[in-house]
């Protein structure tokens, strides 16, 4: 769901909020077990990103964000990395894989949005709640010790979740399971920073497989608020005077002539 409210104190900004899906089918050792995607999350607010259309900066072909990667940037490709923001669940292209390409374990495998310039889901975004959907093959592929991070420079990353386990945080194939500060079971997912970033990566260090073709991962949603600035004074002025103008015909307003018959 995706709606807009006052923040709270202040009235100098409006806060976008997507509010996750809260019903579960069961329990996993970090969080939820989500039945299946919640959907609309910031990355595609509204669920109409087309991965045939993204070609940044021309467009971003309905996505709400810039995304990059450490390996395999793209969409679609031979299971590359941008497919865990397609908003499907499967194998194949539906899925990113494998970590095979000289770097990983040595170094992170790594996938990031950058909400610095988007439209519907402007940075920086303080991230209340996150999903993450498993492989549909070996099990061994699924992350153990992974992070989800903020930057606001690209550069310099803050760990916001940090999972370092000896058994995957999924028990099934394609199974979506929900983080969050707190959920209705009463859990406690150790969030580390409600600060805002631009920019949230997700960062994986081990799998239980210690070579090859040793990870895979499904799908990312990422949930949170962002702040819409408050217009400036003279785009509120020029608000009025269209509005103003309506009923008001050829009446000067506050410096500024409204109507169609003096243009003074």
């Amino acid at each position: 769901m995706f709606v807009k409210s006052n923040c709270a104190g202040s009235a100098a900004a409006l806060l976008i909020c997507v509010s996750p899906f809260t019903g579960f089918s069961g329990s996993a050792n970090a969080s939820l077990v989500l039945s299946g995607l919640i959907g609309s999350d910031l990355t595609d607010v509204g669920d109409d990103g087309v991965e045939l259309s993204y070609n940044p900066p021309t467009t971003l072909g309905g996505f709400d964000a810039v995304f990059s990667s450490s390996e395999e940037p793209g969409f679609e490709g031979g299971e590359f990395a941008f497919n865990v923001f397609d908003n499907k669940v499967g194998g194949g292209n539906d899925t990113w894989c494998c970590g095979d390409l000289g770097v990983f374990p040595d170094e992170p495998l790594w996938v990031q949005a950058d909400f610095t310039n988007s439209i519907a889901a402007p940075g920086p975004v303080t991230l209340t709640a996150f999903t993450l959907t498993s492989g549909n093959d070996i099990p061994g592929r699924d992350p153990l010790v992974w992070e989800i991070q903020g930057s606001n420079n690209g550069v310099n990353f803050t760990t916001i979740f940090r999972q370092d386990s000896p058994t995957s945080v999924w028990t099934e194939r394609n199974q979506t399971v929900k983080f969050s500060p707190t959920n209705p079971a009463g859990q406690e997912d150790p969030f580390l920073t409600n600060e805002s970033f631009n920019v949230i990566r997700f960062a994986v260090e081990q799998t239980s497989l210690p070579a090859g073709a040793s990870f895979k991962l499904n799908e990312i949603e990422l949930f949170g608020t962002t702040a819409i600035p408050e217009p400036s004074a003279a785009t509120t002025l020029g608000l009025i005077c269209v509005l103003i103008a309506i009923v008001l015909p050829c009446r000067k307003l506050a410096g500024c002539w409204v109507g169609t018959t003096d243009s003074r």
